[in-house]
């Protein structure tokens, strides 16, 4: 259990560190559209309607 936890800690640091390096974040997001850059809105957008077409309540 305690190796889960190290692990999985461990792989959400990674992942932080990433994102903010890469500037994969909603606020990032939201501002880029603010200033007429859409392409993370867009990217949301899209995974947002492909993840719904998916869900079995939808049909």
């Amino acid at each position: 259990m305690a190796l889960a936890v190290l692990a999985g800690a461990l792989a959400g640091i990674g992942m932080g560190y990433v994102l903010q390096r890469g500037q994969l974040c909603f606020n990032s997001m939201f501002a880029d559209a603010w200033k007429g850059r859409f392409l993370l809105l867009r990217g949301w957008a899209l995974a947002v309607a492909l993840g719904r077409s998916d869900s079995p309540s939808s049909t």
